[in-house]
Order: structure tokens, then sequence, then C-alpha cells
């Protein structure tokens, strides 16, 4: 049982009310990260806005979702790996890969860019700066503008990991099934 409340839709602001029924009617269900956050509509309103640049980007979504399974897997947030695992099937992983993100380093189901993505993304996940020589393997092939994409991505999940966490936000019965 979560430690917050989720707001309810006939007592809250009508900015949070669109947001929830926009997302239940593209997903089919409303994210229970989505609706904790929902009790603060700025917040709720910044993270649809960071989700929506991190799609429009030009960072390859295989990239964007191996990353963010990877800090979901260090951070030990159960929601968020969850989530990410089935948002990197849709962007082309493969089960193996889904499974040996922990061990991406010994794996052989990953070429040497998504083992530079997984690397920043784990250094990341456990500290503010990653060693040079991590930066340096990302930016041999990302752009300035997709480093910055892949680092907000991480931070992403950052973010909703402290947020599930924290409150106790659970999996919904939609992505239990997934």
């Amino acid at each position: 049982m979560p430690r917050i409340p989720y707001p309810s839709l006939k007592r809250t602001d009508n900015y949070t009310v669109e947001v929830i029924e926009e997302l239940k009617e593209k997903l089919g269900y409303v994210p229970h990260f989505h609706l904790a956050v929902g009790n603060s509509p700025g917040v709720l309103g910044a993270v649809v806005a960071l989700e929506k640049a991190l799609r429009r980007g030009t960072l390859s979504s295989r990239y964007r979702e191996l990353a963010a399974l990877a800090v979901a897997r260090v951070l030990g947030c159960r929601y968020a790996t969850v989530h990410h695992a089935a948002l990197a099937r849709e962007a082309g992983a493969d089960e193996r890969q889904v499974d040996e993100i922990p061990r991406f380093e010994e794996s052989d189901s990953f070429d040497a860019r998504e083992k530079s993505v997984l690397r920043y993304a784990t250094e990341l996940a456990r500290n503010a700066r990653p060693e040079d020589r991590t930066f340096l393997g990302v930016a041999a092939f990302l752009s300035p503008g997709e480093l910055v994409e892949l680092t907000a991505a991480i931070g992403y999940v950052l973010l909703e990991a402290r947020v599930c966490e924290t409150f106790g936000i659970e999996i919904e019965d939609a992505m239990k099934e997934a």
C-alpha cells in the first residue's frame, strides 16, 4: 500500500484530470507513478513534459530504454524495472538482453555501443559524474544533443525510482501481466 494517497480526480485540478485521462486513453491504464506525482500538478506537468521531450528527441529509443532499465536495476526499483523492461522490449531489446543487463559487461548480447550506453547509465546511477573514459565512450558515437537526452533519461529514472521507492508505489495489475 502506498505511503501517500493518489489524488481524487473529483477533487483535483483540471490539468491533472486531463493528464490522467490522456494516459488512460493512450495506455489503457494509469501508471501509479503518474498518479503519485499528480499530488503536485506542477511536478506532474514537468514529468510529462520531460517524457514527451525524450520521446521526441533524436536518441535511439533502444539506447534510452536500455539505459533506463540499467538504472532501475542498479537502484533496485522493481516498479521502474518492470516498466522499463517492457519499454526496452518495445524498443527492440530481446528477452536475453533484458535479462542480462546486470551482467552486460560479460554478455555477448550487447554490441560495443550498447555496452558504452549501459556503462554510462550504470555509473550515473551510482555517481553524479561518470569516469572520463566512460563519458568518452558514449561521446564517440552520440551527438551532444543525444548525450543530453541520454543523461536526462537517466535522471528521469533516478526521479521515478526515488518517488516509487519512497512512497511505496505499487506495480499496476496491467503491468504485472506484461
